[in-house]
């Protein structure tokens, strides 16, 4: 009959008593033994789990709804996931031969990084982006930025282009359809993805350009844009990885993920747009952290909880829509700057737990990010990395390989609880943009993060190297990648020169017109992408931005 058979179950549960009695015995005489267990995200682990403890878990076949094991049947016996890295510093033209190389080394897609100002919509010769420029990716200030990091570099070998932008979106949507047009690439035959997810930016990142009622106009400006006109692009991709990163659990990852995604759902309807339209091609981004089978829990938890609430509340008819396509990034926070090699063996678990999780892309860190930005000799280690799991560990031969584990099933069904309650909570405070506005996300974040530190310090959680087995400080045994001290003058006089070049008079029309749109209810897209054209510069199309919504004041009332 099986091991869920009524009678076998019934049995199990007097084996199982006698060994709970066992277990309490020994916990009592052996105080070396751990008592308590808990993930990060406060779940209790028990010692072992048994079908008694996923009797009434729901079970689905790879690729069907709602989707808990995978959004395919074939898994990756279809194809791996797209294998790439998020890639940039210095200046474009610096960062061009890094992409060469990576592309060369097997890479499936870029994730271009920017650095600090541009996302803040500040040209590099603004005195707040003094010492800032290129430190943490490519200082975009015109078109010519673009044109120049991807001069030579076969965008035709990539399945998908992508971009860490959100509240600047719609700059780069302009960008992007130049920069492919001058590679001879009809935009619409290509596939982009643009982040274009403001909110965690008003919480986590320090990226404060415009407030939230404003960046949620041009959200919903791109991906009406996208909708009705490229409608192969990836118009949003929702991130949790950002809260994560700043220290929340995996549940409050999930839980801003859908919460945003709900608020963006309500603003493209809004708009009279339907969600199959621009749902459809949605991405999720999450950061994968140390606990493997905590992130395949999440994974899987997040994919169920998605096609619940795109089809249960919002109706979606499109089996695609309902597929949550996940992102992953390996997390940053969880590398070392003590004993950095240690790092290698951490990244190859997180890749481990994202395949075993069934995601669609993995963007690998690397092992010297806790000192500086990646060599080129460290950024393809992190995708060797991702192609030797690929071909060589057997993870991909089977889908979902973990389903029907006790463990995992139960985890998965915690999680998808403890989501399921924050969201409430949420919806209860107004929805995701009054969560922002409200300081509840911050709260938030910041709880988790006081309580994972204060886990770390009572060596309740071990990190090696860290606070356990830990050995004299000594210099890093590998070179550290250094920027070129010269960068930032010399991206801020190929700013000069664009502006001595370009038609000045062009520029200020375009930039009027675009003041227009925005005090209008028009889409801006058109005017946005007149103004790249002519190279207005994102200083000069973000200040267009704060003059009509103002600069957002960051919360400060934790």
């Amino acid at each position: 009959m099986g091991i869920f058979d009524k009678q076998e179950l019934r049995k199990l549960e007097g084996q199982e008593d006698q060994q709970r009695k066992k277990i309490n015995k020994e916990l009592t005489e052996n105080v070396e033994i751990k008592s308590q267990v808990s993930l990060d995200c406060g779940i209790p682990v028990k010692s072992y789990y048994t079908p008694l403890d996923i009797k009434d878990a729901h079970v689905c076949l790879p690729g069907t709804y709602p989707y808990t094991s995978a959004t395919d049947s074939l898994g990756y016996r279809r194809g791996f996931w797209a294998m790439g890295m998020t890639s940039g510093y210095a200046t474009a033209a610096e960062s061009n031969q890094r992409y060469r190389d990576i592309i060369e080394a097997g890479t499936t897609y870029v994730n271009t990084a920017m650095d600090l100002p541009t996302h803040m919509g500040l040209d590099s010769d603004h005195p707040l982006a003094a010492g800032e420029v290129g430190k943490t990716g490519i200082p975009f200030c015109t078109v010519r930025d673009m044109l120049d990091l991807f001069d030579g570099v076969p965008v035709e070998k990539l399945s998908i282009l992508g971009c860490h932008t959100n509240v600047i979106a719609p700059v780069f949507l302009g960008m992007f359809i130049v920069m492919l047009e001058e590679h001879g690439i009809e935009p619409g035959s290509f596939r982009v993805r643009l982040h274009n997810d403001p909110l965690p930016q008003f919480v986590v990142r320090g990226h404060y350009t415009i407030p939230p009622d404003g960046a949620m106009r041009l959200h919903g400006d791109v991906t009406e844009y996208c909708t009705k006109n490229l409608p192969a692009w990836i118009s949003m991709m929702i991130c949790g990885a950002h809260f994560r990163e700043a220290g929340s659990t995996i549940v409050q990852q999930i839980a801003f993920i859908l919460a945003n995604a709900i608020a963006y759902i309500r603003e493209g309807l809004r708009r009279g747009l339907i969600v199959d339209d621009f749902m459809r091609n949605v991405h999720t981004f999450m950061f994968i952290h140390r606990n493997l089978f905590e992130e395949v829990a999440g994974l899987r938890a997040l994919r169920r909880i998605w096609a619940k609430t795109l089809k249960e509340s919002f109706h979606a008819s499109d089996e695609e829509t309902c597929k949550c396509k996940i992102f992953a990034q390996l997390g940053g926070s969880t590398l070392t700057r003590q004993q950095p090699l240690n790092n290698i063996v951490r990244m190859t678990t997180e890749i481990l737990a994202a395949v075993l999780g069934n995601v669609m892309n993995v963007s690998t860190s690397t092992y010297d990010e806790a000192y500086a930005l990646p060599t080129t000799e460290s950024a393809i280690l992190g995708l060797r990395a991702q192609q030797i799991v690929a071909n060589e560990s057997g993870a991909t031969d089977v889908v979902d390989p973990l389903a029907g584990s006790y463990y995992v099933e139960y985890l998965t069904d915690e999680i998808e609880a403890r989501v399921s309650e924050l969201l409430e909570k949420i919806e209860a405070v107004g929805g995701a943009v009054e969560a922002v506005k409200s300081g509840f996300y911050h709260k938030e974040v910041a709880g988790a993060a006081y309580e994972l530190q204060k886990r770390i310090e009572n060596k309740e959680k071990i990190v090696v190297g860290v606070n356990e087995y830990i050995s004299k400080a000594q210099p890093p045994p590998f070179e550290t990648f250094e920027l070129n001290e010269k960068s930032e003058a010399q991206q801020i006089e190929r700013l000069n020169e664009v502006r001595r070049k370009r038609d000045n008079k062009k520029v200020h029309v375009c930039l009027k017109r675009l003041r227009e749109a925005l005090e209008s209810d028009e889409n801006i897209i058109p005017s946005i992408i007149e103004g790249v054209r002519a190279y207005a510069s994102v200083g000069e199309i973000g200040q267009v931005f704060r003059d009509i919504y103002g600069e957002y004041q960051p919360y400060t009332g934790i």
